[in-house]
């Protein structure tokens, strides 16, 4: 793209002339703008170029064959508001209560949520507690000793949270993070062995992965079918070697995860799972945020195959705030 560029040469004379841009010049330039609003051709663009760095190929919108390559599609034309109340940590939960019954007595026990870090009142928190957003990816504080907690110091990474350029929306354009209202979430610490979270396609759940040392240096994940049988896969996480036994919960997990997921082309069903039973976790929209593929190769085709994708698009940068 060429556009003109004024340049002040030392005589105090103005030269114009003609500057080449790149194409990573013209996507830095566009991404720069998504804070104030992105057109649909301009979030297009976006998109297309974000899954071309992550997978080194170009993005087929018109027939989209891959897991990731459907999930970039429904960046651009799906729009569901059910997506803005279960992306949001905190309204996923009345969703959850909605669908299961008795649902409230497998939520996480909150001890609050705030619009700002100044209405915590820390010395009425537990020993042992994790703050985190709403509306973010990987935003969290985890307390294990609130005598070591710097308090200063963790309000003013909370602060940083709630700016509205902190919602995940901006990073990769995962559209039900879009609307969300910002708020901090401090909630019980939860010592559970593993995670459990369900891969579920129009409304049915097709495999699972268990993650395993979550948010430390050591994760670790292996995928499995719903019958419990390994899957050769693996995917951003490495696999790990130790054999986990099927809980007896497991099943009542499944129904959830089926019961929960019917309202959307693909939903990630989230549960912790304890020594004593199970919690809800959270629901993911775009697993990785489309970034990861799978290992081998052969299974982004096999996945994507398990998603049906809406036959009319909605132009999503054009939806409005609905409240």
């Amino acid at each position: 793209m060429k556009i003109f560029k004024k340049e002040r040469l030392p005589n105090g004379r103005t030269h114009v002339y003609l500057k080449l841009f790149s194409y990573q010049d013209k996507f830095q330039r566009i991404y720069n703008k998504r804070f104030s609003g992105l057109t649909q051709k301009e979030l297009e663009f976006c998109v297309k170029r974000q899954y071309k760095m992550w997978h080194g190929k170009k993005l087929n919108l018109k027939k989209p064959e891959t897991f990731n390559e459907k999930l970039c599609w429904e960046k651009l034309y799906y729009w569901n508001p059910l997506m803005t109340i279960c992306a949001d940590k905190v309204r996923a939960r009345e969703y959850f209560c909605e669908k299961i019954k008795d649902g409230e007595k497998h939520l996480v026990k909150q001890y609050g949520v705030y619009k700002t870090p100044d209405e915590i009142d820390f010395d009425t928190l537990p020993n042992k507690f994790v703050l985190k957003s709403n509306w973010g990816s990987g935003q969290q504080i985890i307390v294990k000793d609130k005598s070591k907690l710097d308090i200063d110091a963790a309000k003013q990474k909370m602060r940083e949270w709630i700016k509205p350029e902190s919602n995940h929306y901006f990073y990769s354009f995962e559209s039900g993070y879009r609307f969300i209202e910002p708020r901090i979430v401090c909630e019980e610490f939860l010592d559970y062995e593993y995670k459990l979270e369900f891969f579920c396609f129009n409304g049915k759940p097709r495999f699972f992965w268990i993650v395993i040392n979550d948010k430390t240096p050591d994760v670790r994940a292996n995928f499995y079918e719903l019958d419990w049988t390994r899957m050769p896969i693996t995917n951003h996480y490495p696999n790990f070697d130790t054999d986990i036994t099927k809980p007896k919960c497991y099943d009542e997990i499944l129904e959830n995860a089926k019961k929960m997921c019917g309202d959307f082309p693909f939903v990630r069903c989230d549960f912790y799972v304890t020594k004593t039973g199970y919690r809800f976790s959270e629901m993911t929209f775009f697993h990785w945020g489309a970034s990861q593929g799978f290992e081998p190769s052969k299974y982004n085709i096999i996945i994507g195959n398990m998603m049906e994708l809406p036959k009319n698009k909605e132009n999503v940068a054009c939806i409005k705030n609905p409240d």
